[in-house]
């Protein structure tokens, strides 16, 4: 008589497929958030980091007293779902939290090189994540993942004769620059925002 045996996959095998399967999902997450610009441009240390007198105008429609220094930059900012405590503990963010310190990362980017070109102001900002478009003043785009947060933003860099008066009745500009710090010693930038900005945050293309 003859015996057919089962070809079959042992339990240790089946485990490690199901485990591979798990963490091939978990890298593919990339979900899609539109998050409210007003509380980034709102904390402390993106106000110290990008400085008083930078102007920061969300939406394609840009004021006429603007002369452009540089247009069409792209910067992506990244951020990871975890902060380092001070005792060195780390502790996880959601994907709002995480996609507020992406942004705030792409926009100390964009302050940094609008320096660098004379600029004092950043004007025409939409969010650009795979090359689309998404023109809003009060939102912006974010993917968050299992390992990080991308934000991607398109921009133009520009010289104004003093601050910018925004027209808050047009569609896509944001209603007010950042505002000036309250006068107190000088917040420091957490140790956390600077290795995000100068290990996450990149240049992908300027025009």
């Amino acid at each position: 008589m003859i015996k057919i045996k089962k070809a079959g996959l042992s339990l240790p095998c089946i485990g490690l497929l199901a485990s591979l399967l798990f963490v091939s999902v978990a890298q593919a997450r990339n979900t899609t958030l539109m998050m409210p610009i007003k509380e980034v441009l709102e904390q402390d240390t993106v106000k110290q980091a990008i400085g008083p007198d930078m102007t920061i105008v969300f939406g394609s429609a840009t004021p006429s007293e603007v002369e452009f220094r540089k247009q069409g930059v792209v910067v992506e900012g990244q951020a990871r779902p975890n902060k380092i405590e001070q005792w060195g503990h780390s502790v996880p963010l959601d994907d709002a939290s995480t996609c507020q310190l992406a942004l705030g990362n792409a926009l100390q980017e964009l302050a940094r090189q609008a320096r660098q070109s004379g600029a004092n102001a950043i004007v025409g900002i939409v969010s650009y994540y795979k090359n689309k478009i998404f023109d809003s003043g009060v939102e912006y785009e974010c993917h968050a993942g299992m390992s990080r947060a991308v934000v991607t933003l398109k921009a133009n860099l520009g010289k104004g004769p003093g601050p910018i008066a925004l027209d808050a009745g047009k569609p896509g500009v944001s209603r007010q620059p950042i505002p000036q710090p309250l006068i107190s010693p000088p917040l420091e930038i957490s140790s956390v925002c600077r290795f995000w900005t100068t290990r996450d945050a990149k240049v992908i293309a300027s025009g």
